[in-house]
């Protein structure tokens, strides 16, 4: 994978990608922020930052080279408001504190920053991949964006010009539940509600604003990938992921997400996907022309010590369980009105085929064997 290397290994990927695309298209807007490198002394950066008159509330926020290759939501992110509010609060993992006190508050802000940049080493007691992980990364500290939708849109690893977008109002941060709506861009219909995933209308999120205004939004948003991709030092032959903000739009984040890959295949389209159904909404990864012969596991019956090849079927967000599977090459969920999450991304960048419906499929059994089919377009199921 072709990535700004110089700027990645000094200030991690987060940070690196962000710095190189902000030094060639200034135009795109980002918040402003500041990076910690393992190698700076935490009071040293502490005084840039007082320097820089960084406002608040601010984020703070991991930024690993690691972070090229996954750990999506893995390492911590913490948002603080000003000691005037007397406030500090924890996006993940919860916590939340108030402080009466400059000095306490000064500590938390220090305390917070060292357990970031030492996050990796609690991962590293797990073992397996972990193991590479470095003892420290990279922080950045930035302001936090006053932008009311924050969004994330991937390309389509296996289709030409289709973005998959998901949004998600900014009522209350590490709220319990978010109001999302999901849409897909299509360079030749622009933007289009992508049909059965919109659990909340969007019209009521914005009162002083209206479709029009959203849909013009999310288009200037998506036109910077184009801009992005096109710089020297990044991988053209990789789709990537970005997270944004819109009323103001801002970039947060680049990561790369798969590489692009197209079938030499077409599978046919059936009748009943223009109602609804058994048929996979959305499609990702491409299988050999024969598919991909799989034994079916669900949520309560892992089978975690097998090594079939395995597909996991289960609703969006017991994703997570799929981890322990030691060979799951496919998912097929349900579930998912907000489907571009972390555990997500991290499921359908690491498998080598996802499905996502409306609702599964009733021929699908734990313990039985599926063939799958998949042309980046559609799935086919069958028995082996």
């Amino acid at each position: 994978m072709k990535y700004p290397t110089d700027l990645v290994h000094q200030s991690g990927a987060k940070a690196g990608i962000l710095m190189y695309v902000g030094q060639h298209l200034p135009a795109i807007p980002q918040a402003r922020m500041l990076v910690k490198t393992p190698a700076e002394p935490l009071d040293d950066f502490l005084k840039r930052v007082e320097d820089a008159h960084l406002g608040w509330p601010r984020l703070f926020r991991s930024s690993a080279v690691a972070e090229l290759d996954g750990y999506e939501g893995d390492f911590p992110t913490v948002f603080i408001d000003s000691f005037e509010q007397g406030r500090a609060s924890v996006v993940s993992p919860g916590y939340c504190g108030y402080y009466s006190q400059r000095p306490l508050f000064e500590q938390f802000i220090r305390d917070t920053i060292e357990r970031i940049e030492n996050s990796p080493q609690e991962l590293k007691t797990e073992g397996g991949k972990h193991k590479k992980l470095p003892d420290k990364i990279a922080v950045i500290v930035a302001e936090k964006s006053p932008s009311l939708v924050t969004g994330t849109y991937l390309k389509h690893p296996n289709q030409a010009d289709i973005h998959l977008i998901s949004c998600t109002m900014t009522r209350s941060i590490g709220s319990d539940d978010p109001e999302h709506s999901n849409f897909m861009f299509d360079s030749k219909r622009g933007v289009q509600p992508l049909k059965y995933f919109s659990q909340k209308d969007v019209e009521k999120w914005l009162p002083q604003n209206n479709r029009p205004d959203l849909e013009r939004e999310l288009t200037d948003a998506i036109v910077w990938y184009d801009q992005m991709i096109s710089l020297p030092e990044m991988d053209q032959q990789w789709s990537y992921q970005i997270e944004f903000g819109l009323f103001p739009t801002c970039l947060y984040q680049v990561r790369p997400f798969r590489p692009i890959e197209y079938a030499d295949f077409s599978l046919p389209k059936k009748r009943f996907e223009e109602d609804l159904p058994d048929a996979a909404t959305i499609a990702m990864g491409v299988t050999p022309k024969e598919g991909l012969t799989l034994k079916i596991v669900t949520a309560d019956n892992l089978q975690t010590r097998s090594n079939d090849p395995t597909v996991f079927v289960g609703e969006m967000r017991e994703l997570w369980k799929a981890e322990s599977l030691r060979n799951n090459r496919a998912n097929l969920i349900d579930n998912s009105f907000g489907f571009l999450a972390h555990n997500d991304i991290k499921a359908m960048r690491s498998a080598h085929v996802t499905g996502i419906y409306l609702q599964q499929p009733h021929s699908l059994s734990s313990g039985e064997w599926v063939n799958i089919k998949s042309d980046g377009t559609r799935i086919e199921l069958s028995k082996p």
